[in-house]
Order: structure tokens, then C-alpha cells, then sequence
């Protein structure tokens, strides 16, 4: 009798429920009563990826109605959980993934005696969160009309089109258009540089809801800078190597500069060759007590230099075995040989034969070896046919322009003297060697002169300021 008192009580309560709380489901001996979703879930914009999910709030006679909440990409096929426990019709939550579409699921339930109840869900429809869209692409659509065009994003409602002649600040909004255009035509000064952004928005219960601007396009676009093909840069430390940003082979002193500055320019995409002087001593340079005993004389027009018995072992030895193996585990492309003029001043068979012996020494360390100046011996050797087992390129100074060392002034080379050279180089580039010229402040008309004659030809130059190669 008992039994059947409590059994009647539950299923009282159960069509009770069923009555006033038509989500409810029920244990599986009252199947028979039928249950029926009542209302939808809505869920709107409050920021650009910030979603408000709300619904009819349900009551039950003596008991709380308490609400699961949850979501699901549209396209998913499995529900997360959200809110499992709440008593309110709404809830908030902030920072979903921008440009995706969700659903949201609310199940009501009651607790009675114990017992769970759950009250079929109701569903939203889906809505897209907004997203940063990428920089416009801006084109000229006529002569007034700059045409900005961009990604339509889904879910929006239209975009804005902002302008300014700063990178970052002073935008003004220029366009507005709805959510069926992809592109719009904005009224412009003519070959006026602007900044432009776009940004997506929502109309949600009559506001705007905005999605983060997209990063900024300037039109028209400042013309790339050319790099240039080469330049000599000796007289400067690492610390000058934004003189270098331009260029995509440099010469450089070694000694100024770090492995680490190196690999940066590396990275940068340039070529770096190191300054080697292989037939003369500076007497700046660490070593120069250690083999003054060599001296050859006093450079000319170059007080603190001496040019060097290249036939000494102890020097061959030097350049090879121990300072060019320090260049080259610095990481350098290639190696820029100085003073092979030593031979002009000198014109011996010991003095030649040196030079050789220093060359071969080098070649071992699979660089490329660039001669700077030393026609004489580099003639010799295109005459013997030993000339690209030695080395890949000459370097010529003064070859268009000329150095007046008393008042450090530069101008047009003798002609004689330019005829001589471009003879010369036409024979050193039928052997086979790369030919790079070194000029030294050309005027534009001579610069102009220097460019046909090198690109005729298939050579590299530099047009440096001054002697001090800065």
C-alpha cells in the first residue's frame, strides 16, 4: 500500500511538471506524456567576439528552475560546456575566436526528491563573431578616385574605410558601405600619399558593434629603393653598418667588425668580403713590428704604409696559415687582395712568384679572391693562362675618375690613362674574370658615363665620396 502511494505522488508530480515546465523529460515509465520546446534561444553581439545568449525564463511550482549552457562552432558536431549551473535567462561570455560561426544549446532542469529532470533544449540560430580583416589592397580607379578593395568577412552588417596622411593617428572616416561590397572608390588628391584601413561592423539593437581595424596600406607606395650592386666600405666599424643597407656585395675591414655583425648582414642578404693587404704593411695594423724587418720602402702618397718582401716565407706563411684562416672563420663571402702592385714597384721573379705562392695558399679556403689594382701582375699571369687558377675578379680604381692627393680633390681621369684601363679590363674580362671598378667622386655626368661603360660591358662599380671609404 505504501509502494503505491509513492508511486502515485511521483507520477502527480511528474505531469505537474510536464504542465508547467513543458522542456522537462521524465523517467521511463511516463514516456507517454509529451514534451514540447517552448520559445528560442537568442544570441547577439555585445563586442566584435563578445556573445549575449539569453531565453524565457521557466518556473516550476516549489522548486528552481536552473539552466545549462552551451556552444559549438555551427559546423561542429559536439557541444561545450559553458555555464553548466545558472539560475539567470542570460549570461555573457567574451573573447570567442573572431570570423567564426556558433550555435548555443540551453537545457532547463529541475531537482525534485533527488531526481534530476532536464526540459528539452532550446537552440539558437547561428551567429558569426567579427574578425580583423587583412590590409586593403588600394588601386587607382581614376583620375579623382583611389578604388580601396578588401576580404568581406560573414555576419557583418558593412565596413568602414578610414584615411590619413599619418601611419598611425589623425584617421578620418572616409566610406561607409554595407555588408554587399567587397571594394569602394574614395574621392582623392591626385598622387597624394594616405594611409588606409578598413574595419567590419554590426548593427546589434541599434548600435554598431565594430571588429578591430585592419593594418594600414599606404597608395601610392613610395618607390623601392634599388639596391645597388657593390660598394668598398673600408673605413668604417660595425657600428656605421646601416652605410651598408643599400648595398648587396660589400668590402669590409674585418678587423672592425664582429661574427656576429657578419651573420646579421648574412642575413640581410648581402655578400661580405674582407680587406686583405697582402703586399704592404700599415703601421696601425697589430703586427707591424713583427715584420717591419720586411719593408720593401715607403708607400707612395701613403706616409704609414711599407710595401712588403712578399717572397718571405714568414710572410706568405702569415697571410695564409693564419690571418686569412681568422677571415674565414668569421664567415666571409670572399676575400679583397690588396697590392699585388707590389710587383710594379718591385718587377722581380721572387717578388712574382711570391704573390703566386700567397694566391694559391688562399684559394685553398674555396672563397672567391678579388684583386685590387696590380695590372702588372695580372696581366702576367692572363698571359700564362694561370690567371682564374689564382683568383675569380680585379677590383681597378681611377679607372673614369682621378685622386689629387695634395688637396684631396677628385676628378676626370686622363684620357690616355682611361684608354689604358678599359684595354686592360677588356682583357681581363675575355679571360674569364669578374671585373668591378672603384671610382672616386664622379660627378652625375661622369656617373652617368661610368654606368653605360659597365652595364655595355657586364662590369660592377662604386662611386665612393672620398679616399676614406666611409
Amino acid at each position: 500500500m505504501d509502494n503505491l502511494k509513492k508511486t502515485t505522488a511521483l507520477l502527480v508530480a511528474i505531469i505537474m511538471l510536464a504542465v508547467l515546465f513543458p522542456f522537462a523529460s521524465v523517467p521511463s515509465y511516463a514516456k507517454s506524456i509529451t514534451v514540447k520546446p517552448r520559445g528560442k534561444v537568442s544570441a547577439k553581439l555585445y563586442g566584435y567576439n563578445d556573445i549575449y545568449v539569453s531565453w524565457k525564463k521557466q518556473t516550476v511550482k516549489g522548486t528552481s528552475v536552473r539552466y545549462k549552457v552551451e556552444y559549438k562552432e555551427s559546423a561542429g558536431d559536439e557541444y561545450n560546456v559553458l555555464v553548466s549551473r545558472t539560475k539567470k535567462n542570460n549570461c555573457r561570455q567574451a573573447d570567442f575566436e573572431g570570423g567564426k560561426s556558433y550555435k548555443f544549446k540551453v537545457t532547463p532542469y529541475v531537482t525534485k526528491d533527488g531526481v534530476v529532470y532536464s526540459g528539452k533544449a532550446g537552440y539558437s540560430s547561428s551567429i558569426y563573431t567579427l574578425k580583423k580583416i587583412n590590409a586593403p589592397k588600394v588601386t587607382k580607379a581614376s583620375k579623382k578616385y583611389t578604388r580601396v578593395k578588401w576580404n568581406n568577412i560573414r555576419g557583418e552588417s558593412g565596413y568602414q574605410i578610414a584615411r590619413s596622411k599619418y601611419k598611425t593617428k589623425k584617421f578620418s572616416i572616409v566610406k561607409r558601405v554595407s555588408y554587399k561590397y567587397s571594394s569602394a572608390k574614395v574621392r582623392t588628391k591626385t598622387n597624394k600619399p594616405y594611409y588606409y584601413k578598413v574595419r567590419a561592423y554590426k548593427n546589434v539593437n541599434g548600435k554598431r558593434i565594430y571588429a578591430p581595424w585592419s593594418s594600414v596600406t599606404l597608395f601610392p607606395a613610395p618607390a623601392k629603393e634599388q639596391l645597388k650592386e657593390y660598394g668598398v666600405f673600408l673605413g668604417i666599424n660595425e657600428g656605421d653598418s646601416a652605410k651598408l643597407k643599400q648595398y648587396k656585395l660589400v668590402v669590409i675591414e674585418p678587423s672592425e667588425f664582429s661574427v656576429q655583425k657578419i651573420q646579421e648582414l648574412h642575413a640581410d642578404g648581402k655578400k661580405v668580403y674582407g680587406y686583405l693587404n697582402i703586399g704592404s704593411l700599415e703601421e696601425y695594423r697589430s703586427y707591424y713590428d713583427r715584420f717591419e724587418h720586411l719593408s720593401l720602402g715607403v708607400y707612395e702618397d701613403w706616409p704609414d704604409e711599407r710595401w712588403i718582401d712578399v717572397s718571405a716565407s714568414e710572410w706568405q706563411s702569415f697571410i695564409i696559415d693564419e690571418l686569412s684562416k681568422q677571415y674565414a672563420d668569421m664567415g666571409l663571402d670572399g676575400l679583397f687582395l690588396d697590392n699585388a702592385d707590389v710587383y710594379y714597384i718591385k718587377e722581380t721573379e721572387d717578388i712574382y712568384r711570391g704573390l703566386c705562392t700567397i694566391m694559391t695558399g688562399l684559394k685553398d679556403y674555396n672563397i672567391p679572391l678579388i684583386i685590387n689594382g696590380g695590372d702588372t701582375f695580372v696581366s702576367r699571369v692572363i698571359e700564362e693562362g694561370t690567371a682564374r687558377t689564382l683568383f675569380d675578379g680585379v677590383n681597378q680604381e681611377t679607372v673614369f675618375t682621378k685622386i689629387n692627393f695634395d688637396n684631396h680633390t677628385y676628378g676626370a681621369q686622363d684620357e690616355e690613362e682611361t684608354e689604358y684601363f678599359k684595354d686592360y679590363l677588356a682583357e681581363v674580362k675575355k679571360s674569364g674574370l669578374k671585373v668591378y671598378l672603384l671610382e672616386y667622386g664622379a660627378n652625375q655626368a661622369l656617373a652617368q658615363k661610368i654606368d653605360d661603360y659597365c652595364a655595355k660591358n657586364g662590369f660592377l662599380w662604386y662611386n665612393a665620396k672620398g679616399l676614406e671609404l666611409d
